[in-house]
């Protein structure tokens, strides 16, 4: 039976729509140097036996460790752990530098929410990918809610409301005035305006985020991860390689590099975003752009909890 084809992009964003916690798979390889990469391919598998699995990209220059390892650890990220799951994310950098995990063993990370150590006993190659299943020989938790991940973005969990509770719809209503309708209101179309544009330039607005960061100077890929994490997005390992793959960046080094493509994409991102705001505000007297310039900036300088 013949398979359809899919647009990758596409059904990546489909897929990122699952939400998930967030992992980092440690091993030791056959040369003594401790791997580690942030993954969130987790699962269970199995209560009896105890067995787990997660994926990793053939493309991955851990890969010839993680074959060679007879174990390896997973560790269920915080939510205070954003921190780890980016340095694990980055290429060309050394991930356990400031790490005490010893010179044998697996290498284990401290106070995450969860931990396991395994014994890998399958592999299997699987589309672009290498699947492990390992036995669980041992585990811990701690206390703390987990770190969640869904459409490229982190996240944290909430509790629902017990069946059975209410509340007093109509006066927790917001009226069609207040402050924060009227931003959602200006931030849905002004969004939509933005993703129409980066359509006709074929980016997406992740890559917009790192195009805009190098071109400004961000360019140690700690910052540049930074810079991206400020705005809800994570700059991981296989979007590093994507960006790669576009012709878009370099990374070299630890740093981040636009290529000449790259450069003639944000010159025309720059571009169109100005047609965006004429559109937007092309109407308003200088009195008026005056005043939401000092709104905006008053708020978006505000230290207060919204």
């Amino acid at each position: 039976m013949e398979l359809p084809e899919f647009d990758q992009k596409s059904f990546r964003s489909a897929l990122g729509r699952f939400a998930t916690g967030v992992a980092i798979i440690t091993a030791r390889g056959v040369d003594g140097r401790p791997v580690g990469v942030t993954a969130n391919s987790f699962n269970s598998v199995s209560l009896d036996p105890p067995l787990v699995l997660w994926s990793l990209a053939r493309t991955s220059s851990s890969l010839k460790a993680y074959e060679g390892a007879e174990e390896f650890a997973v560790h269920i990220l915080g939510i205070n752990q954003e921190h780890l799951s980016n340095r694990f994310a980055t290429k060309g950098i050394d991930k356990f530098e400031g790490m005490d995990v010893g010179h044998a063993g697996v290498p284990l990370l401290d106070s995450c929410a969860a931990r396991f150590r395994c014994r890998k006993v399958q592999r299997h190659d699987v589309g672009d990918h290498v699947l492990y299943i390992g036995e669980v020989i041992d585990f811990e938790t701690c206390d703390g809610a987990p770190l969640l991940y869904v459409q490229g973005r982190y996240g944290e969990a909430r509790r629902r409301e017990a069946a059975g509770l209410s509340y007093d719809l109509e006066a927790a209503r917001l009226g069609k005035d207040a402050i924060l309708n009227l931003f959602s209101h200006a931030y849905v179309r002004i969004l939509a305006r933005v993703r129409a544009e980066l359509d006709l330039l074929g980016l997406q607005q992740s890559a917009s985020i790192i195009l805009a960061a190098v071109a400004e100077g961000i360019t140690e890929i700690d910052a540049v991860q930074q810079f991206s994490f400020d705005r809800d997005y994570h700059f991981s390992a296989e979007e590093q390689e994507m960006l790669i793959g576009q012709g878009l960046i370099g990374i070299e080094k630890g740093n981040v590099r636009l290529s000449p493509k790259g450069e003639r994409a944000y010159r025309d991102l720059l571009a169109a975003m100005k047609r965006v705001e004429e559109d937007l505000v092309g109407g308003f007297t200088d009195g008026e752009l005056s005043d939401v310039r000092h709104f905006l900036a008053s708020v978006g300088n505000s230290d207060g909890d919204l």
